[in-house]
């Protein structure tokens, strides 16, 4: 939904099943197209915790995959230019001062709501707004 927003196709108040038929009539790949069309960009997405067991154990899942995730980061930013970083929620945003502390260009980390809460991620008071648009003007990725 968010990216029919940033690219003028729905707004916030668009239901989800118009957003499918909007996609369809604009030949916008599902979900598996779109993580092949990522990927073959460079785009990883990672999550915090790369395994779940359940609700009660997700910090020690959160903890185990810490090194991981620090590992990775620190060989990311090695590279030259070092890659851009959407950190989405505030689990994700926690790695902010890590990144922070050896990247070429502090202005790739653009931070979000999680989008699995469309309030957090989407704008309800502003219809048109999504953060793609802006994800897009500073990456210089399409993601559709």
């Amino acid at each position: 939904k968010a990216l029919l927003v940033a690219h003028g196709l729905a707004t916030y108040k668009t239901p989800i099943s118009q957003c499918r038929e909007i996609a369809v009539q604009h030949g916008i790949k599902g979900p598996g197209d779109l993580f092949r069309h990522w990927l073959a960009h460079g785009v990883l997405l990672i999550n915090v915790a790369l395994t779940f067991s359940s609700f009660k154990d997700k910090k020690r899942h959160f903890e185990f995959w810490r090194p991981f995730h620090r590992a990775l980061i620190l060989a990311l930013n090695h590279r030259r230019p070092s890659p851009f970083y959407i950190l989405w929620g505030k689990k994700a945003q926690q790695w902010q001062a890590l990144i922070k502390e050896n990247i070429d260009d502090t202005t790739k980390i653009l931070t979000y709501g999680h989008p699995t809460f469309i309030h957090q991620f989407l704008k309800p008071d502003q219809p048109e707004y999504s953060p793609f648009k802006e994800i897009e003007q500073k990456t210089g990725f399409s993601w559709l």
